[in-house]
């Protein structure tokens, strides 16, 4: 796989998929959890973290038009304070998944309010951008 990082010990970027993707050391500092203690190998914790901030990130998106959400992608991948939000929300999206039972995140429409709260107290809450911040994800010249 292809990832490239923005800063290496929270999160890496998965170029296939024009992912953030938080890394088990991130994860496990924000909640506790060690997904590698839970019985995974690293491997296998790292495909689990990147399948579930991908079901992460089809919830947050749902209901963005397409400009916004290729914005939100491009900002996630190169601007700090949305990259922080988005792994921030993505690792209590996993948490819930692992807490709470995958099925129960993805059966419901309504997250739980620790996930939701990580929306609503973002940048991520964002539905629209200004013409400048689209325009430079639009004229952007960087791989992502």
């Amino acid at each position: 796989m292809a990832y490239s990082t923005l800063d290496g010990t929270t999160s890496v970027y998965n170029i296939t998929h024009h992912i953030a993707v938080p890394t088990n050391a991130y994860f496990t500092a924000l909640t506790g959890i060690d997904l590698v203690v839970e019985g995974d190998d690293s491997e296998t914790v790292a495909k689990k973290l990147l399948g579930l901030t991908l079901q992460a990130r089809d919830y947050l998106f749902q209901d963005r038009s397409h400009k916004t959400r290729k914005t939100m992608e491009y900002l996630i991948a190169f601007d700090e304070n949305w990259r922080r939000d988005f792994i921030t929300y993505a690792a209590r999206f996993v948490e819930a998944s692992y807490t709470l039972g995958e099925e129960h995140i993805l059966g419901n429409k309504d997250l739980p309010k620790l996930v939701n709260n990580s929306i609503k107290g973002s940048l991520l809450k964002a539905y629209a951008f200004d013409w400048e911040t689209v325009n430079e994800m639009e004229t952007s010249e960087e791989e992502w």
